[in-house]
């Protein structure tokens, strides 16, 4: 790809990205940025940004008053773009296309989907009235999350709440408990557990110091009276107080391979 200036009557530049088969512009800047360049036009209400792939060309019109890549650094490539039209964020694909449209105040891209948010309006004017100084001052935030296709599953009303392994779990507060959402987003455990782990077929959660079991319904499946819950390929073991272990394999029916994730 390469750029090509011209200069008008009144001296000021254009500038154009040309690849071997094609020519892409008129821009009034362009900025080198990953495998690709960002360009912006001028307009009467100020720059508008788009953004043309090494390979693919022009894959995001100038026509979103702020555009950032998503750049996946160990894909090496950019999968994304989380833009702009006036005060709200939304979500491009790695070809332009909106996924999740412009009406988040914050939105990241994670493991199978999107986290979005609002601001805590409340929350946010009790902070402004303390006497607090700028390097203190916080922005809170009313988080939900988007499927990847940018349907919004579970609304914006926590702290935060991310996907594992097909069902949510959620926070109230900062360092606060957890509890768990499932697929529909509907609470299926309440947020009284000090962490949550995921399995195909358990919930692992913690409660004061000791562990219990739930299945993926929130149904308890043994009490919460174990110091520790180990689970490996060949199932889970149950350890109690005074060292004695309990083992459920597959046949239990409570477990099947082991893949989950500790939140």
């Amino acid at each position: 790809m390469l750029i090509k200036e011209i200069e008008d009557n009144n001296n000021e530049s254009q500038y154009f990205l040309v690849d071997k088969e094609k020519e892409y512009g008129p821009y009034d800047k362009v900025n080198r940025l990953h495998h690709g360049y960002k360009t912006e036009v001028q307009t009467d209400k100020g720059y508008l940004y788009g953004y043309v792939d090494d390979e693919k060309g022009e894959v995001v019109l100038p026509i979103y008053e702020s555009l950032k890549p998503d750049y996946d650094y160990y894909k090496h490539k950019v999968v994304g773009f989380i833009f702009a039209n006036g005060t709200n964020l939304g979500y491009l694909d790695e070809n332009g296309k909106q996924v999740v449209p412009a009406k988040y105040y914050a939105i990241g891209r994670v493991k199978n989907g999107f986290s979005v948010g609002h601001l805590d309006e409340e929350r946010q004017r009790q902070q402004d009235e303390k006497p607090l100084y700028d390097w203190e001052k916080k922005i809170y935030l009313n988080m939900g999350f988007c499927d990847e296709n940018g349907n919004e599953v579970i609304p914006c009303k926590y702290y935060a709440v991310r996907k594992v392994l097909g069902i949510y779990v959620f926070q109230m507060e900062k360092k606060g408990k957890y509890g768990v959402l499932n697929e529909k987003g509907e609470e299926i455990m309440p947020c009284n557990y000090d962490s949550i782990s995921i399995s195909k077929n358990l919930i692992i959660a913690e409660q004061n110091g000791k562990f219990g079991l739930f299945d993926r319904t929130g149904k308890a499946v043994t009490p919460i009276i174990y110091d520790k819950i180990k689970a490996d390929k060949n199932g889970v073991d149950l350890v109690s107080e005074d060292g004695n272990v309990q083992h459920l394999d597959d046949n239990s029916r409570f477990f099947d391979n082991i893949d989950y994730e500790l939140y």
